[in-house]
């Protein structure tokens, strides 16, 4: 038996090459199935949102940073159906060498639709229980799997390549230089070359932690596809593979989209429980001074945990939403507090702010 490491959903097939394929194991590449194409319909949710903002007019003139961005989505969603066609092909060429039904408007068709008529992001959908091969596949050549390797890997380059050409407004130049990591031990390891390597390159603050996690989505070292892409296999486990490749681009897809969306106010990437005032004065005033206090509506969720770190204090307890900072005040003529807040988004990108907040100190008599 061999373990099939999944690129994106943890689901491992313990598949053993033999004649006769288990119904739960088709049961389970049917659910492998479903995921992939959920994966392309919140895609599609996301996608068809900016559309219908680009087209409203209402919107003043954010609607012309709705066409924009609308462009860029519409690009990535190219790009991905580029690479999901690649995936598309090997399947197509496997059902065709078992001699498989292909024909949507034949009842033993192994499709149900008319995948020609489709976008090429939209992954082919078929009945497998109706698959009537026992054997395995060789789909998984040698030039097969060199070609999923280097397109797995050309597809993250040219997907952050225009996350950042998106992200340049205002005469704001960032982009994005391969840092080709294709080499690491572990998750730490992998963002330890991801710091060091992206010097290179001029990511936006707020992208940074999402084209790392779209980087390591898309990443394998060289051992690790080797053991994944093996070319003795049952057809069960090379749909499970191509499947797990395939998913892999599509969330992808998902978290460029979530990402670029949230560029235009908070985007819906957050969700909140609460709302409540909040007031930012002066720490000290003289007599007869006018002051200015700022108003404003502060959102938060308090079924979320934040991360909080402070210089110079202690992060005390941190509950509905909120975190409680202990100081001990020094004697001097102020205190300057500051410190780090992150939260994660809907897709669990996390986005990290500054804080700080002075104190004018009251010497004791």
């Amino acid at each position: 038996m061999k373990v099939l490491i999944a690129l994106i959903v943890p689901i491992s097939f313990l598949f053993s090459c033999q004649s006769d394929i288990d119904p739960g194991e088709i049961y389970a590449l049917e659910v492998l199935q479903g995921n992939t194409n959920q994966q392309f319909g919140y895609g599609e949710e996301k996608l068809s949102d900016i559309r219908e903002m680009s087209e409203d007019r209402s919107n003043g003139e954010v609607q012309i940073v709705y066409m924009d961005l609308y462009r860029f989505l519409i690009k990535i969603d190219s790009l991905s159906g580029n690479y999901v066609s690649i995936i598309e092909k090997m399947k197509m060429d496997m059902f065709t060498s078992f001699h498989e039904e292909l024909s949507f408007a034949k009842e033993e068709s192994i499709i149900q639709y008319d995948y020609k008529k489709e976008k090429s992001s939209r992954p082919v959908n078929y009945v497998l229980s109706n698959v009537k091969s026992r054997g395995g596949s060789d789909i998984l050549n040698p030039k097969n799997r060199d070609l999923l390797i280097t397109s797995i890997r050309r597809f993250r380059r040219e997907l952050c390549e225009i996350i950042e050409k998106s992200a340049c407004i205002d005469d704001r130049l960032y982009f994005f230089k391969d840092p080709t990591i294709n080499d690491f031990k572990d998750k730490k390891d992998f963002d330890r070359q991801f710091d060091e390597k992206t010097k290179e390159s001029n990511i936006a603050p707020d992208d940074i932690e999402a084209v790392r996690k779209i980087y390591f989505l898309l990443s394998k070292t060289d051992k690790q596809w080797e053991s994944i892409l093996t070319e003795e296999d049952s057809w069960v486990d090379v749909m499970g593979v191509l499947l797990s490749v395939e998913n892999s681009i599509l969330e992808a897809r998902l978290l460029a989209f979530y990402q670029m969306r949230g560029r235009v106010g908070c985007g819906g990437s957050y969700s909140f429980s609460k709302i409540l005032p909040l007031v930012n004065v002066p720490n000290a005033a003289v007599a007869g001074d006018t002051v200015q206090l700022e108003v404003l509506m502060a959102a938060f969720n308090e079924y979320k945990t934040p991360d909080i770190t402070v210089s110079g204090g202690r992060v005390g307890k941190i509950k509905d939403g909120k975190g409680y900072i202990s100081i001990v005040v020094p004697n001097s003529k102020e205190l300057e507090v500051k410190g780090t807040i992150t939260i994660n988004n809907k897709s669990g990108i996390p986005t990290t702010n500054e804080w700080s907040h002075k104190i004018k100190v009251i010497p004791t008599k």
